[in-house]
């Protein structure tokens, strides 16, 4: 029973193109004979079922792509963020183990300046501790000899010229010339 229905469905269907078809060939017959220098094409007014609706396509490709920058921009913000922070973290961890190496290096640099760790060392070397100093009482005649011999400082012949480095050096010239010749 459902096939002749639908058939006949189809064939109201199809009468309703052609007569449609029919008029739409009519009323070009009609503006072609009215106006003679008009060829014969197909000549419609434009039909609207819905407006047009540019404008609201327009204002939403706007504002999403606004957004969507936007996101963009604070996405690439929190990275470059992040980025300085792992950075700044690991300068940190750095300065902490440099600090521990200051401290263990200062810590053996005392441990190895003590004096007893000096001593010890010293007489692995072979080193031993020296005799105090003694003070030798000198008489005059030795100093008389001595002030004869090499002459007294801070007099003109024997004074260092400041402005001359070599001064020294040609004094003790003077004083090895005369007395090998």
């Amino acid at each position: 029973m459902a096939l002749p229905i639908l058939r006949l469905k189809e064939d109201s269907i199809r009468d309703e193109i052609r007569a449609g078809a029919h008029a739409e060939a009519e009323f070009i017959r009609t503006v072609s004979a009215s106006t003679n220098d008009v060829p014969l094409e197909r000549v419609r007014p434009p039909l609207r079922v819905v407006p047009p609706r540019k404008r609201a396509i327009r204002v939403g490709t706007v504002v999403f792509s606004a957004l969507f920058l936007t996101l963009l921009c604070i996405t690439v913000f929190q990275v470059q963020l992040a980025e300085r922070q792992i950075g700044v973290e690991r300068i940190n961890r750095e300065i902490e183990i440099a600090r521990d190496r200051f401290d263990t290096l200062r810590k053996e640099n005392a441990r190895l300046s003590s004096p007893d760790v000096i001593s010890a060392e010293a007489k692995q070397l072979g080193m031993s501790q020296g005799t105090p100093q003694k003070a030798v009482a000198t008489d005059a005649d030795a100093v008389a000899e001595a002030t004869a011999a090499f002459g007294e400082w801070g007099l003109s012949n024997n004074s260092i010229d400041a402005n001359d480095p070599l001064a020294e050096h040609k004094r003790i010239k003077q004083v090895t010339n005369a007395e090998a010749g």
